[in-house]
């Protein structure tokens, strides 16, 4: 769904007038910077008429990817539809849920939608778009509202010319390493890799100059660092790694625990593993749960002195 978002803002932002046919190419940049990673597929969206196709491209070209799936964007002018596509093809995969993206002024709230049909999803999270005209910021929402998830990271495009960059905002992670408490049941004395706690209230507070924070590009949020959370080669960063929070489908993530040993689910993108993060309706994952880190009100409060830790598999 992100990326379907970012074609719809990349799209907007560089000025696509319905009705006109125009091409816009995104391809991915290495960290921190707007240089092209040329090892990273990226995507094209054409304008035809009142409807934009979005497919995926090669690794470092322009050319069609046919074998991955690709999506159709359809608007009447307040509101458009995204819908993904069978791979290689612009027909609908009616499977696959879409996402609806309905306009208000400088405003668009993005929502998803039941597989095959345009009915609002309430159970999942959707996104909200601001513009004022040069620079989009999408942050997400909670399931089945417009109000802002503080505890998920957002994207900002800034629009330069006939060109567009988009960039992530805030960290899911963030902190430093330290030295393990034994003495506050740490499991098996291992240190623990760094404090997870988001700060949505604060997302200006994140120390981007200690070495020791995720937010750090120099430090610990290092890309290149050899087994860096934010280094998707690493083990622990890796998309493909079964120990990775990084992998959707990992079931060896990265553990979390607070300063008094209380075990706090898995740092995982993985939305299905009861224990995750990144899973809405587990007790670490959703919003409303006290356990979850993903509530500002519970184990996520970020002005809580407690710092939550996370310890990676051995």
């Amino acid at each position: 769904m992100k990326k379907l978002i970012v074609a719809v803002v990349c799209t907007l932002t560089t000025g696509t007038q319905w009705g006109r046919a125009q091409t816009t190419t995104i391809y991915p940049t290495i960290p921190g910077t707007t240089i092209r990673d040329y090892s990273q597929p990226g995507m094209k969206v054409e304008t035809q008429g009142r409807s934009v196709v979005v497919y995926p491209t090669l690794p470092g070209t322009s050319i069609r990817d046919y074998s991955r799936p690709g999506a159709r964007l359809d608007t009447d002018g307040q509101t458009t539809t995204v819908y993904p596509t069978l791979p290689g093809t612009t027909i609908r995969d009616y499977s696959q849920p879409g996402v609806k993206v309905e306009t208000h002024g400088r405003s668009a709230v993005a929502y998803p939608t039941f597989p095959g049909t345009s009915l609002r999803d309430y159970s999942r999270p959707g996104a909200r778009l601001e513009s004022d005209g040069r620079t989009t910021s999408v942050y997400p929402t909670l399931p089945g509202s417009t109000v802002r998830d503080y505890s998920q990271p957002g994207v900002k495009v800034e629009s330069q010319g006939r060109s567009a960059v988009a960039y992530p905002t805030g960290y899911p992670a963030s902190g430093y390493y330290g030295a393990a408490d034994t003495t506050s049941g740490y499991p098996g004395g291992v240190t623990p890799l760094v404090e997870a706690r988001p700060n949505p209230v604060r997302p200006s507070g994140v120390n981007r100059y200690d070495p020791n924070s995720l937010a750090n590009p120099y430090g610990a949020g290092n890309p290149y660092k050899a087994d860096g959370l934010m280094n998707p080669y690493s083990q622990y960063g890796s998309p493909y790694s079964n120990k990775s929070w990084q992998n959707p489908y990992a079931t060896d993530a990265p553990k979390l625990y607070d300063s008094q040993g209380n075990y706090r689910g898995k740092l995982s993108t993985n939305p299905y593993d009861p224990d995750s993060t990144s899973n809405p309706y587990g007790r670490y994952g959703s919003p409303y749960s006290p356990d979850s880190i993903k509530n500002p009100y519970g184990a996520g409060n970020p002005y809580s002195p407690k710092p939550i830790y996370v310890f990676p598999s051995r």
